[in-house]
């Protein structure tokens, strides 16, 4: 049985960069590992930074959306997301779109958010853990890779 982690737009992106080639290598290896989730707010993100800041054509950014669709589940995003999101926003202070990605994790079962943005080893209603995987890349992996 694999372990259900969720992954934030930040990591997902550094997959696909040209730079930063420790964390791409890192985000990679989350990306295809079994038990990896994203939602479509985390695509819709990735597909606006390819296109604007990677400067990718349209067909380019379909293959990596759909190549992503492929390796990891997609978690559709509801509007209890939206609720679910709004009282994180209350109880942890997180922005919101940062609200509605744990909200999104947290609906799709994950215990863990891997993310580079958020605040590492908080606990989010005693079920999600937020961890960022880039802390020390040279030295430690994520928990469940290890």
């Amino acid at each position: 049985m694999s372990v259900e982690f969720f992954l934030d737009s930040n990591v997902v992106i550094y997959a696909f960069s040209s730079t930063e080639t420790d964390k791409r290598c890192r985000s990679r290896a989350l990306l295809e590992t079994s038990g990896a989730w994203v939602s479509i707010q985390v695509l819709n993100e990735l597909a606006n930074v390819m296109m604007r800041k990677f400067n990718q054509t349209s067909s380019a950014i379909r293959k990596v959306v759909n190549q992503i669709s492929s390796i990891s589940k997609t978690y559709h995003i509801n509007s209890n997301s939206i609720g679910h999101a709004l009282n994180i926003v209350e109880c942890y202070h997180y922005a919101y779109y940062d609200s509605l990605i744990i909200a999104a994790a947290l609906e799709s079962g994950c215990t863990m958010l891997y993310t580079e943005d958020m605040q590492h080893g908080q606990v989010i209603d005693s079920q999600l853990t937020i961890i960022n995987p880039f802390r020390d890349v040279h030295h430690e992996h994520p928990a469940h890779l290890q």
